[in-house]
């Protein structure tokens, strides 16, 4: 299962500190309202839920703009009183704070991740467009699964941003062996299976030289390249993890990455079509390989699109 979000660590701390002052309070909400909220002016004892007669709705601000509302509300009328009401605002105030902390390190984690990316496309066109593509194939896996199983639509962006950054690491393979037209021999090949740490140490480096390696995402970002090429039966590289050993971000890129590989033509070989390609998926599912969810949400995805894949 994806990590769970800090951020929604942090606004349950802070509802718990809210009902520890108002035992009556009942929930804690963000929300964006009409009229005066948006205009920044707090609006006290009108409350827009049931069960709740008073509220307290207080616009958090940044730079001067209204960035969010929080609102507190509870059963009773009249139930804020104005020691009440400040405290309210403080928490307001750092709920504001813990949001826009929250969304500026994944802008920033964003703007790394699309710099290697860019980095990786100039170095090879037909590696910039595999990651594109794997990446769409990752995003539309991810959503299926998370109609299915409740992932969060935050977990299913971080898949769709970060998947493009899966092969990141063979920037620093040769040319003789990363543009080779044509199999590769054993010893190649073992080069070749480098680029897992490759992108890895390269991936590190940026998260630490931009102060992210505790970010929301970082983890996923991490397994995305260090779990591609792991297989279910054990078979995978590099640490030849098996079953749930395996990241679900690891098990959705995998299955990405199989089938853009093999329905790609390549020099030494003609690709396969998206009907054959399914038809090998659910083969490698079959064999315990490629995770039998995964493949049947990407499926799912073709057929229903008649087997046409996203274009490059």
């Amino acid at each position: 299962m994806p990590p769970v979000d800090p951020l929604q660590e942090q606004l349950l701390q802070l509802q718990q500190r809210v009902q520890a002052v108002l035992p009556q309070v009942e929930r804690l909400t963000c929300d964006r309202v009409e009229g005066q909220a948006q205009q920044g002016v707090p609006i006290y004892d009108s409350c827009p839920l049931q069960r709740c007669r008073s509220s307290v709705l207080l616009p958090v601000r940044h730079n001067g703009s209204p960035d969010c509302v929080v609102g507190f509300h509870a059963s009773g009328a009249a139930a804020f009183s104005e020691a009440e009401q400040a405290t309210l605002e403080a928490l307001a105030e750092l709920i504001g704070l813990t949001v826009h902390s929250h969304f500026l390190a994944l802008g920033s984690l964003d703007a790394a991740a699309q710099l290697a990316h860019d980095f990786a496309a100039l170095r090879d066109f037909e590696t910039g467009s595999h990651l594109n593509r794997v990446a769409q194939y990752a995003r539309q896996i991810a959503e299926v699964l998370a109609e299915r199983h409740g992932l969060s639509s935050l977990y299913v962006e971080q898949i769709g941003r970060f998947s493009r950054l899966h092969d990141i690491g063979k920037i620093g393979i040769p040319d003789a062996v990363l543009l080779k037209q044509g199999p590769l021999t054993p010893e190649e090949r073992l080069v070749m299976n480098t680029h897992v740490d490759l992108g890895l140490t390269m991936i590190e480096k940026v998260l630490d030289q931009h102060a992210l390696l505790d970010q929301p995402g970082a983890e996923v970002l991490r397994n995305l390249i260090g779990h591609h090429h792991e297989r279910l039966d054990g078979s995978g590289y590099p640490q030849g993890l098996k079953g749930e050993e395996i990241s679900l971000e690891g098990r959705i890129i995998a299955v990405a990455d199989v089938f853009d590989a093999i329905t790609n033509t390549r020099p030494y070989r003609q690709g396969l079509t998206v009907p054959e390609g399914i038809t090998e998926l659910e083969r490698l599912a079959a064999a315990a390989q490629l995770d039998p969810n995964c493949v049947a949400a990407l499926v799912g995805v073709l057929r229903g699109q008649g087997a046409q894949g996203p274009s490059t």
